[in-house]
């Protein structure tokens, strides 16, 4: 049985779609390898994989539903330590995480205590441009932000 870090080399190496036909199908074997070890420390690697749109979208599309497999609250731990890295590379995919957690009631419970102290410029603006896509995500927004934190500012 292979390390998860050897797992992740392979993730690197099988990347290359282009080079083999095959390395689709071993690169999501690989993600379903890594998320059956339900290591949340994985969710970041598979972070630097994402981008917003490309000729692969599908291969990522299954990453999307392979994430799904892990505990929300492990998730959103790891997007919200990370969110500058994630959001600036796959902007689109962000919004769609995000517009998909919020619309079940425990998964938007557990995004609204992660987001309450948290403070990030980039992610305000996800939450702007789920604002535009539904009239029910901007009142849910409007309600997260109404119940944030605000940060302490300096004397």
């Amino acid at each position: 049985m292979k390390t998860l870090i050897e797992l992740y080399q392979d993730l690197d190496q099988y990347r290359a779609f282009d080079k083999n036909k095959n390395n689709c199908v071993r690169f999501l074997e690989t993600v379903d390898e890594i998320v059956s070890r339900k290591d949340a420390s994985s969710i970041k690697i598979f972070f630097k994989y994402f981008e917003n749109e490309g000729e692969y979208d599908w291969v990522f599309e299954e990453v999307m539903v392979a994430l799904e497999q892990y505990d929300t609250k492990d998730f959103l731990t790891v997007f919200f330590e990370n969110s500058d890295e994630f959001i600036s590379k796959a902007f689109n995919r962000s919004k769609y995480i995000f517009t998909v957690l919020m619309n079940g009631a425990q998964e938007f419970e557990i995004l609204k205590e992660k987001y309450k102290n948290f403070h990030n410029e980039l992610f305000e603006k996800l939450l702007d441009a789920i604002c535009e896509l539904s009239s029910k995500h901007k009142i849910l927004i409007e309600n997260l932000r109404a119940e944030k934190v605000k940060p302490m500012s300096v004397l």
